[in-house]
């Protein structure tokens, strides 16, 4: 029979066509999508950076924009140490890098407060909702998972409404220019138009006289358009006014969403934590039994002969049995440490939350300001 020289290398080749387990191409999947969304950082913090180098940071103040840089790179520093798990972030990443593309677009824009509020939203997509879920129960993984999903959502109707009102500030600041520009117009013409009544005020009486079929004398005429145009000006600009007011009124509809969805995200964090806090109890109380077994076990065995007693130390010292008491014990150190990171970064959160609602009132009392002086 010939030797087969290839069959070292088929045998080999089949091997390498063998399909991987799926935990494994999970794993392999979720690799991938955090290198996507670390080069999508990546390249916005480069845009941020080059900004900042020329000086070109636009309506956003060069602080801000540092601000942003120091962000992105934590967020980039996290994804490289966070461990490659077979967890299905796949929904998650995605609303991650629709937050990335919003950020470069509304940084390019000067949208600063939307900028911030999609800051905030990767920092929760890329440090909480990526992170490992230390439980083995399929059903309290989905379940965080899905409280995941739902906060990302939560963050995502905030950037809707930011943006909405970004494009209503706009429209605001345009109708405020627009508004002034009339004013100043008005002004104008009225008094062209008083001056011409106190100097000739037989033209009004001729005003007042005409007759059908009379012949209007061309200086009339002239009087007549110059009221024309005072009034037309004047309800134009009445109706810019309430055109503004309509907007003002959906400004504060939008900002009145965004305060009831960061309420929803504050009550679902706190629901979320008492999930988690009920994971760790029940990690605390198998633990717990687990013991109170060995001890009965224990007492059980006491009873038999010195040689069974000896299999038993053997078997309570045994690498398994330490390897499994230090697993537990790491799990539950690990647990409570990031119940500690959490509440440092969601005591960040809500200072920028603060901050973000002095400034909106700061806004709120311009605003007031603004009206008073356009009365």
């Amino acid at each position: 029979m010939p030797f087969n020289l290839n069959l070292g290398f088929k045998k080999k080749k089949e091997q390498e066509q063998m399909p991987v387990s799926e935990e494994k191409k999970s794993a392999n999947e979720n690799r991938q999508r955090a290198e996507d969304i670390r080069l999508a950082l990546r390249a916005v913090d480069s845009k941020i950076s080059l900004m900042l180098a020329q000086d070109k940071t636009g309506r956003i103040l060069p602080e801000d924009m540092k601000k942003y840089h120091k962000g992105l790179e934590n967020m980039i520093k996290k994804l490289d140490e966070q461990k490659t798990s077979a967890l299905d972030t796949s929904e998650i990443d995605r609303t991650v890098k629709r937050f990335v593309d919003q950020l470069e677009e509304a940084i390019q824009k000067g949208n600063k407060d939307t900028a911030n509020r999609l800051m905030a939203g990767l920092a929760y997509g890329i440090s909480r909702g990526r992170e490992e879920i230390h439980s083995d129960d399929p059903e309290y993984i989905e379940k965080v998972l899905d409280s995941r999903k739902e906060v990302l959502y939560r963050y995502q109707q905030i950037v809707k409404y930011s943006k909405q009102m970004d494009e209503i500030e706009r429209s605001i600041n345009r109708q405020n220019t627009q508004i002034e520009d009339s004013k100043n117009d008005y002004k104008v013409y009225y008094d062209e138009l008083k001056k011409q009544q106190k100097s000739m005020p037989g033209l009004q009486e001729s005003l007042d006289k005409l007759k059908v079929g009379q012949k209007v004398d061309g200086e009339v005429i002239e009087f007549n358009n110059k009221k024309q145009k005072v009034t037309d000006l004047y309800r134009h600009i009445q109706n810019m006014i309430k055109t503004k007011a309509t907007n003002e009124m959906q400004l504060t509809a939008c900002q009145q969403a965004i305060r009831n969805e960061r309420l929803l995200l504050a009550r679902m964090e706190t629901m979320l934590d008492e999930d988690v806090f009920k994971e760790i109890q029940k990690s605390q109380e198998q633990f717990q039994q687990f013991i109170y077994n060995q001890i009965d076990q224990i007492e059980k065995m006491q009873d038999m002969n010195n040689q069974f007693g000896k299999i038993l130390d053997q078997a309570l010292s045994s690498r398994k049995m330490i390897d499994m008491l230090i697993r537990t014990e790491e799990d539950y150190d690990r647990m409570i440490q990031e119940e500690k990171e959490r509440d440092a970064a969601d005591a960040r959160g809500m200072e920028r939350i603060l901050e973000e609602e002095q400034l909106q009132e700061e806004e709120e009392e311009l605003h007031a300001q603004e009206e008073q002086l356009n009365v």
